[in-house]
């Protein structure tokens, strides 16, 4: 109990600091070293700062500096502890009334609706943080209502929320499946849609994910099984009372390392089983368009696989026709 009180406020700050990406180590390694730097600041903070206020050995004009040694401590540990932390990069928190009026990066939904607008309702992964804002613009002008939902940590092509780096890292995530399926069958059944896009972005990507204890990609055949099963449990959900489905291919990547492009076949591939197999569900060649307008030189991407807005304008305009009829 001697320096209880200081491991309680060094915790939180060392494990917000130390994340795998900053130690390049991960699992039970980067556990001990969270623990033994949580002991070495609790220790050092109660020789340096707690004992001699104690015994009153700071007195007068020594209390001075370390009066000020202490205050910026603490705001640095403040500032180490909040840092990256204010802001929800993974659209997990959701409102807890209607989903109406939503409008952050990840979840779109509009307030009001105006009487017989044709109501799309676009998810799928980060992709669509890109494409939702565009695709909301050009529907617009055509009398249609979107709303969207971007899953970014939630996606279904990570199984377990851990990926291994194109560089040797490992990235680990919770895995919130439960939280990407709750929020759809609350879309689905507050919006309402006419029609429901799925668009994943992330296929053929350079880094792997890991299944059942191993690192995958697109092609493996369990990897390829587990998706097209997530899939399909996501579109039960999105349209189970029949509401109609479009599958966008996934389009190559920006940055292709020899196979990429297979392994975006071989996902687009399981898409198109999946179109032809499930009723009411049809596919559109996204990948075919973004192609073209890439061979003709248009600026389609803003990194490796999201679309620049340039892009998501054409692919909107080009999508909108093709997915309701819009009068």
């Amino acid at each position: 109990g001697v320096i209880s009180y200081g491991v309680y406020l060094w915790h939180w700050p060392v494990i917000v600091y130390v994340t795998a990406d900053r130690a390049r180590i991960d699992g039970v390694a980067l556990d001990l070293l969270r623990v033994a730097l949580t002991l070495a600041a609790a220790t050092a903070s109660y020789l340096v700062v707690e004992q001699p206020i104690r015994r009153g050995f700071v007195r007068g004009r020594r209390m001075v500096p370390l009066a000020g040694l202490t205050l910026a401590v603490t705001l640095a540990a403040g500032a180490i502890a909040t840092y990256g932390t204010p802001v929800d990069r993974t659209g997990r928190d959701l409102p807890d009334g209607p989903l109406a009026g939503s409008d952050t990066l990840f979840l779109h939904v509009p307030e009001t609706v105006p009487p017989g607008a044709r109501r799309i309702l676009l998810v799928g992964d980060s992709g669509v943080q890109f494409l939702g804002p565009e695709l909301v613009d050009v529907a617009g002008e055509a009398g249609a209502a979107v709303a969207f939902s971007s899953q970014v940590e939630c996606t279904a092509v990570n199984p377990e929320g851990v990926t291994l780096q194109r560089d040797g890292e490992i990235a680990r995530r919770e895995p919130c499946h439960d939280h990407r399926r709750e929020l759809w069958a609350r879309l689905a059944d507050e919006f309402d849609p006419d029609v429901v896009v799925f668009y994943l972005a992330n296929a053929g990507a350079l880094s792997k994910v890991r299944l059942d204890g191993r690192w995958v990609q697109d092609c493996d055949p369990a990897y390829d099984a587990y998706i097209e099963d997530a899939i399909r449990y996501d579109l039960d959900l999105l349209a189970g009372d029949g509401t109609p489905v479009v599958l966008t291919t996934a389009p190559y990547i920006a940055v292709l390392d020899g196979t990429s492009a297979d392994r975006v076949d071989c996902r687009n591939e399981l898409l198109r089983d999946i179109a032809a197999t499930r009723p009411g569900t049809d596919i559109v060649d996204l990948n075919g368009f973004v192609a073209d307008k890439v061979r003709a030189g248009e600026d389609m991407f803003v990194d490796s696989v999201h679309l620049s807005p340039h892009g998501g304008q054409l692919v909107s305009r080009w999508l909108l026709p093709t997915i309701v009829p819009v009068e």
